[in-house]
């Protein structure tokens, strides 16, 4: 599991501050959510990270134009 940080996640209806996105092996993303104290094996990418989902439904995130995995 992958766990990211960013200045903001935004999804289709909502924006979250200082949030992680959790990423599988697989590069689905399997939880969001806004934090308030460091965290332990977080990546800081910082800026924005948008998540959506692809043609077959699944949760990805994108930051600076490429899909993390």
């Amino acid at each position: 599991m992958r766990r990211v940080g960013a200045h903001e996640v935004v999804m289709d209806t909502e924006t979250l501050r200082q949030a992680v996105v959790e990423i599988d092996d697989k590069g689905v993303v399997v939880n969001y959510y806004e934090f308030t104290d460091e965290l332990p094996m977080t990546e800081w990418l910082g800026g924005q990270i948008t998540v959506s989902r692809d043609d077959e439904g699944m949760l990805r995130a994108v930051h600076n134009g490429r899909i993390l995995r």
